[in-house]
């Protein structure tokens, strides 16, 4: 745009002819000048577009009426009870903003850890459409915007209201499912992580029937 802008001075500087020349539109120069400013239209209406959708970073949610419980199992055996408070340490250390960590077991809740709604209760837990899904298909879901999804009664019924996300990962008899309060709060190693333990945890649970 400067080389251009320079060119049209010099030539405007030269004689009456030259000048004319240089401000004829069918001229080559005129045609080149129009096509350089029209580059530098696009280029600079570019870079608004690049900035105005430029994602930003989603924040933490206040959540609200709800009740933080640090453990809440029904009549587990005690080294049971502790490798699930050990699974949602892990959780939380990897995933920071992991606010939750409810487990099943064949169906039933068995825990409940962090923040949940107010006044729920484990034996009012049930699975709902994705969680069945998730059992049957043995294939995690990760609902990454949970304000969008229209089956998301499902888990407002029990996690705390402003919840943002979860993550829902089978393992055999294991279901457990992760909530974060932040839009996107779990990446995909996180996701893999909530995978991970229940495993870790599905292959606990014969030892502990037995005992």
């Amino acid at each position: 745009m400067a080389s251009v802008l320079i060119n049209r001075l010099l030539f405007s500087g030269n004689g009456g002819s030259s000048s004319s020349v240089s401000l004829d539109a069918a001229s080559a120069q005129s045609r080149a000048e129009l096509l350089a400013v029209a580059l530098a239209a696009v280029l600079a209406l570019t870079g608004l577009q690049w900035l105005t959708i430029a994602p930003k970073t989603p924040e933490p949610v206040t959540l609200v009426d709800h009740e933080t419980l640090d453990w809440t199992a029904g009549d587990l055996p005690a080294e049971a009870a502790e490798e699930l408070r050990w699974a949602a340490a892990a959780l939380k250390h990897a995933a920071p903003s992991c606010v939750s960590l409810t487990a099943f077991v064949d169906g039933q809740c068995v825990a409940r850890l962090g923040s949940f709604k107010q006044d729920s209760n484990s034996n009012s837990i049930s699975f709902g459409d994705v969680c069945t899904r998730a059992v049957e298909s043995q294939a995690g879901t990760y609902l990454a915007n949970l304000t969008l999804y229209p089956g998301r009664g499902e888990f407002l019924s029990f996690l705390a209201e402003g919840t943002q996300g979860v993550a829902v990962a089978p393992a055999g008899r294991v279901l457990l499912v992760a909530a974060t309060n932040v839009v996107r709060g779990f990446a995909a190693v996180d996701q893999a992580w909530v995978g991970t333990l229940a495993e870790k945890v599905d292959s606990s649970v014969d030892g502990w029937k037995e005992k």
